[in-house]
């Protein structure tokens, strides 16, 4: 018996569809045994003998599996690499019928005007992976929501309709129009002159398109929404029929008063005047009275206010001076029902809501801020740290901040516990939130002068914050400032590699950092900021501090060494970042990225000459070999022509010249993260930069439990791939967010 020789080619065995069973016969001369020896199929499908079976799983978008079968018997092996294209971007599915709403309170297929909306469009997708959303949006060129509504991402119609339903008409005097007399309400033209004659209303239709995306594919869908006037259901009214099948008979223009004031009405300090509005939002304002009563409790219990207190039945009001009580927390719950009386008919509708308040004890608590007047100073564009603290005499009881008065630097924003998270804008963004300037780009920074050049840009932003404690027994105020060191015009950005994983790898991964047994949230430095705490994405630094430009201008540094490469991950590794008085600010948790194309010959040079002896490539008239086997563009350019280190992809980028002078593009050392640029503790030397991704930051000493977590997980970074294929760059001049530069495309010679 001779060697397996393959007859199957090498290659594609075909595009194929998800959820359908498919069956690929493999055939190679004498072979006895198949096997999959590198390489995964796709998800569902599995090597039975010779053939390929199964049912390919749903995928969120077009999927190319790579695997290589080997085909072998006693005299020996041989092996051949193939691929299959799994198909199935699959449209999200509209859950919500099309056409006319049921918006109405009680699933009605109208809305009358001056109510409140609260309403869900539904849609699905099976190609969703856990942690995703479908996304909604409008179209703008395609009609509009009626006034005093929005729209959320999520699909969540809100607001109260303002519906101009007004008809606003004149005519001559006693004059008629050709329609049937009494249908409209312009029948009689000179009614309208007439003082004193009533309004009129018309009902009106609202209809808009909404489109909803999972990220790759999206699917429109027109609805409308029936807007009434309150009028309309009054006896007098000319607009309705009894024909028509929207509303019922027993349809009614007053609408019972509805509770804005929550339920959980927190709690209140004893041996204290206590004052609480209950809030309702009154559609029927102009057409009788409110009134408010305690009536019992939905389990029939009796409702009971806390002693000393009063419900004012005619505003609505708890009001009163609660005793002393001991260190003791007391719990209230009763249930108050708002009534509105129509003047005319007596006719009354009404909404009750129940309430629960406690009342707390005689606590000494006393709130101490511990942060400087002068929280730090910020460069535009760099990532703050700073936070507010403040300390409590209340055991276990934790603070929270907002902003009385005054303003952050543009781009940050306060946490409630106290962090100052984001970047500050150099330039005004889509809000115009931008700090000041004045003619730099035409002036300069230090030719252009005021008075003398003793009038200055105010670049310290101040703003009051107040601190209170969980129990709300006390509060305290303080005015902090912010400085803004801008002394250039030029804005700076980075730029990353970032996989984009499949489904089920992107699941695998978010499973991994979102299980707080691993990562426990009181173990996280800044848990709550987005650049911080745990990273949901994994993405590498490639160029930290870049100046910036429009998306054209870094074109032309891909044209050589950046095309697609995979990383290996190394060993999960923790550094620490502390400020210049070495004081530890946090652990990060990262893990090391191998560059085979630098490993593998240490520096290497940006171009290696086809004539180098070391690469072993012969010319031929048409085509370039390696041994006896075709080699694509990518494998040449990679290995021997333009090798894409992150070193020559880097240089590459530095040596940029975007006004299309000799003058490079900057690059500001200022932005490299502070964990690379921190003496360690370990080496006493800085990592400086550091092909990694970070996996969690977090607080100091706390790195190598969660260190010791992770690798007691189980989880395995080979079950997943840094493949990269483009450049994402945090911001681009015009223009906010991520933007993605894909590398160029390269041919099979």
């Amino acid at each position: 018996m001779a060697k397996p020789v393959w007859n199957t080619a090498a290659g594609n065995l075909g595009t194929i569809q998800e959820r359908t069973t498919q069956s690929f016969t493999l055939d190679a001369s004498d072979a006895t045994t198949y096997s999959l020896i590198s390489g995964e199929l796709p998800g569902g499908l599995r090597l039975s003998s010779n053939r390929i079976v199964g049912t390919p799983l749903e995928v969120p978008e077009q999927q190319l599996s790579e695997f290589v079968i080997r085909a072998s018997n006693s005299e020996g092996a041989i092996d051949r690499t193939f691929n299959l294209i799994v198909e199935g971007e699959d449209p999200p599915l509209w859950l919500t019928p099309s056409g006319t709403l049921d918006i109405g309170p009680n699933g009605e297929y109208y809305i009358i005007n001056n109510s409140p909306v609260d309403y869900q469009l539904s849609a699905t997708d099976s190609d969703l992976t856990a942690g995703d959303e479908l996304e909604f949006y409008f179209d703008d060129l395609y009609g509009e929501l009626p006034p005093g509504l929005s729209m959320d991402k999520n699909g969540r119609i809100t607001g109260i309709l303002n519906a101009p339903l007004t008809i606003d008409y004149k005519g001559e005097s006693n004059a008629y129009d050709l329609q049937f007399y009494d249908f409209y309400p312009y029948d009689y033209a000179g009614t309208a002159d007439e003082e004193g004659a009533p309004p009129r209303y018309l009902s009106r239709y609202y209809q808009f398109q909404v489109t909803v995306s999972d990220g790759v594919t999206r699917e429109r869908r027109i609805f409308r929404v029936f807007v009434i006037h309150e009028q309309q259901f009054r006896t007098d009214t000319t607009l309705l029929s009894v024909s028509d099948d929207r509303i019922i008979s027993s349809a009614t223009f007053l609408r019972a008063p509805i509770w804005t004031t929550t339920g959980n009405l927190g709690i209140r300090r004893a041996n204290n005047y206590v004052t609480i509005p209950l809030e309702v939002y009154d559609p029927n304002e102009y057409f009788g009275n409110v009134d408010y009563a305690l009536v019992p409790n939905a389990d029939s219990t009796e409702s009971i206010l806390p002693t000393g207190m009063s419900l004012d039945t005619t505003n609505g009001v708890l009001f009163g001076k609660v005793p002393y009580q001991p260190a003791v927390t007391q719990s209230y719950t009763f249930t108050v029902r708002v009534t509105r009386t129509d003047l005319n008919t007596n006719e009354k509708v009404y909404s009750e809501r129940q309430f629960t308040i406690k009342i707390q004890g005689e606590v000494d608590s006393t709130i101490t801020f511990t942060s400087p007047t002068l929280l730090g100073t910020l460069v535009p564009n760099e990532q703050s740290v700073l936070q507010i603290n403040a300390t409590t005499t209340v055991t276990g009881a934790s603070i929270r901040y907002n902003i009385v008065s005054g303003n952050l630097p543009p781009g940050l924003s306060l946490g409630s516990n106290g962090e100052i998270i984001g970047k500050v804008n150099q330039f005004a963004d889509e809000n115009n939130s931008g700090i000041t300037t004045i003619d730099l780009a035409d002036y300069g920074l230090d030719s252009f002068k005021l008075d003398g050049g003793t009038t200055t840009v105010d670049r310290t932003y101040r703003f009051t914050i107040a601190a209170r404690d969980y129990f709300q027994l006390s509060a305290v105020e303080k005015e902090f400032r912010i400085a803004v060191i801008a002394d250039t015009t030029t804005q700076y950005s980075n730029i990353f590699l970032q996989p984009f994983l499949s489904k089920n790898k992107r699941q695998y991964f978010y499973d991994f950092i979102t299980d707080t047994s691993i990562f426990p949230e009181d173990s996280l430095y800044r848990a709550n900021d987005p650049s911080f705490g745990t990273q949901t994405q994994i993405r590498m630094l490639l160029q930290h501090g870049i100046e910036t430009e429009t998306v054209d201008k870094y074109v032309p540094a891909l044209s050589t060494n950046f095309h697609r490469k995979t990383f290996r991950f190394g060993d999960i590794k923790i550094a620490n970042a502390s400020d210049a008085d070495d004081n530890a600010i946090y652990e990060v948790i990262y893990v090391d990225l191998i560059d085979d194309a630098e490993n593998f010959r240490g520096s290497v040079p940006d171009r290696v000459p086809l004539n180098n002896s070391n690469v072993g490539i012969t010319a031929d008239t048409s085509k370039f070999k390696v041994s006896t086997s075709l080699i694509t563009i990518d494998q040449l350019i990679e290995k021997y022509i333009y090798p894409n280190s992150v070193e020559n992809m880097k240089k590459k980028l530095a040596e940029l010249t975007p006004d299309g002078d000799s003058n490079l593009i900057e690059i500001n050392e200022t932005f490299l993260p502070l964990w690379m640029k921190s003496t360690q503790k370990a080496t006493g030397i800085a990592l400086g930069y550091t092909k990694a991704f970070a996996l969690a930051y977090v607080k100091p000493g706390q790195g190598l439990s969660i260190l010791e977590n992770v690798q007691e997980s189980g989880f395995d970074f080979k079950n997943i791939e840094f493949e990269i294929d483009r450049l994402v760059i945090d911001s681009v001049t015009g223009e906010t967010g991520d933007k993605y530069i894909a590398f160029p495309k390269r041919k099979v010679i």
